[in-house]
């Protein structure tokens, strides 16, 4: 039996076999192609990842930066605040001190001049019908030499002494220079007051002295 014919098989195997190579080529060249863009597809992931990490992170440290800045300003004030205040407590303090010291001390003048005149003799209601008494010639200069001249022969009426009139003078119009006068001192108002008695017909001096006294 004649043998078969070979050269033909051969040849279509190499073929095969070169076709089979270019087909697993290929595959692998798209296997390739795949794997290269999952990588490059979870390395985008990745940096996107890592890009919103670091910014998170600058955005902590500036939070944190500022919150360190806002409590050092904070103490800063409040260290400053804490240095004044002391200083303008002490002024504060020492004019208040000297407010009331000089009130007191007027207090104090005013309650002596009260004394005094309380001290004064007090004026009769018939003084004005010993003025006939007078002698030609003579002339008071002031209350001690009126009452001298005139003398004191008459009966002895109680009579409201100086303290005691100027106290209800002083408890009726002192509430009104209140009124009137808001913005002044206490002092001051009972300056006001001691230049209205003077001249006030409240004032038993001159109630039964002006006509007298030259």
């Amino acid at each position: 039996m004649p043998k078969k014919f070979t050269g033909m098989n051969q040849k279509s195997a190499v073929a095969k076999a070169k076709k089979n190579e270019a087909r697993e080529v290929e595959k692998a060249k798209t296997e390739k192609a795949k794997e290269d863009a999952k990588w490059a597809e979870d390395d985008t992931k990745v940096l996107k990842k890592l890009q919103r990490k670091e910014e998170q992170e600058l955005k902590r440290l500036e939070a944190q930066q500022k919150k360190q800045e806002n409590k050092q300003a904070y103490e800063s004030e409040m260290q400053n605040i804490g240095k004044e205040k002391p200083s303008a407590s002490k002024v504060t303090k020492a004019q208040i001190d000297a407010i009331v010291k000089q009130e007191k001390a007027e207090q104090e003048r005013e309650r002596l001049r009260l004394l005094e005149e309380s001290k004064k003799i007090v004026v009769p209601d018939h003084l004005q019908e010993n003025m006939n008494r007078m002698n030609i010639g003579e002339v008071a200069r002031n209350v001690n030499d009126a009452l001298k001249i005139l003398g004191d022969k008459g009966p002895a009426e109680p009579q409201k002494s100086l303290k005691t009139a100027y106290s209800d003078f002083e408890a009726r119009r002192l509430p009104q220079l209140k009124e009137e006068k808001p913005t002044l001192r206490l002092s001051q108002l009972k300056q006001l007051l001691k230049k209205e008695w003077q001249k006030s017909p409240e004032n038993p001096l001159n109630e039964k002295i002006m006509g007298i006294i030259s």
